[in-house]
């Protein structure tokens, strides 16, 4: 249970007791990721506003990490302060299952964990990686990832269309870039909010072509900036060697997409 309110977290904490559950509580974000990377857990209730990290920075973080690693997802649910149409979407969209509105009692919350435990035949065993603290610098592609996921690429292809595939390739080959060079822009301004939602944003475009070697430069950069700003500095104006990652797809696509003589 993840509450910066100490009266908060005794309250739930009583009534998870009550409902015959073994909890912990952590007062912010951070100790709830610092917690989730030593043991494991079946479910988090989460609420949304915290100072420093907040519950959907919290819940896109766990999804980061549990995607990384390649872990079941992990059911978390939001709590928030009214029942609004625009709060349960913000929970939902940051990567929470659910949404609980305080003040709520033992059988709302009752109703709910029935929901997202009832079918757990064991308690989870792996645990929430730690971020990677790779430097930055070392994000060049090693060959360990092909640089494009080729079964993704495939399922383009199955459209029958080469120009559309060559039209939509040339979209997210555009849209890597500008995410790259936002990415530069941060790092050059030491700026870690900025940095992180280039990031995020270049994870997305990443995913849904299948370039696994320039989504895990991605996520590695991103972990170090998690890092950075936990510990309230900024980047230093480095390269974020991602360039050379894009430059890797580009080529393959240029490649895999070139007219066949």
């Amino acid at each position: 249970m993840v509450d910066d309110s100490e009266s908060n977290r005794l309250l739930v904490l009583l009534q998870l007791d009550r409902l015959g559950y073994e909890a912990v509580a952590a007062d912010s974000g951070w100790a709830a990721l610092d917690r989730l990377a030593k043991e494991p857990f079946d479910l988090v209730l989460l609420d949304g506003m915290m100072p420093g990290l907040d519950g959907p920075g919290t819940a896109r973080e766990v999804r980061r990490r549990e995607a990384r690693a390649g872990l079941v997802r992990m059911p978390i649910v939001g709590l928030t302060a009214s029942v609004l149409p625009e709060d349960r979407t913000m929970v939902l969209e940051a990567g929470m299952d659910d949404h609980l509105a305080k003040p709520f009692g033992v059988e709302e919350l009752a109703r709910v964990l029935d929901r997202w435990l009832a079918e757990a035949s064991s308690p989870r065993r792996g645990h929430l990686p730690a971020p990677d603290l790779t430097p930055a610098q070392a994000l060049p592609h090693d060959g360990s990832d092909p640089v494009v996921d080729p079964a993704v690429f495939a399922r383009l292809t199955d459209i029958g269309d080469p120009l559309l595939t060559a039209r939509l390739v040339r979209l997210f080959l555009s849209d890597a870039a500008e995410r790259v060079r936002q990415a530069d822009a941060a790092l050059a301004a030491q700026d870690t909010v900025r940095l992180q939602a280039a990031l995020e944003a270049l994870e997305g475009v990443c995913s849904s072509l299948g370039a696994v070697a320039l989504l895990r430069g991605a996520h590695r950069l991103h972990d170090e900036a998690v890092l950075m700003e936990r510990e309230g500095r900024g980047p230093g104006p480095t390269a974020t060697a991602l360039g050379g990652l894009l430059r890797e797809t580009q080529a393959w696509f240029d490649k895999a997409v070139a007219p066949k003589s």
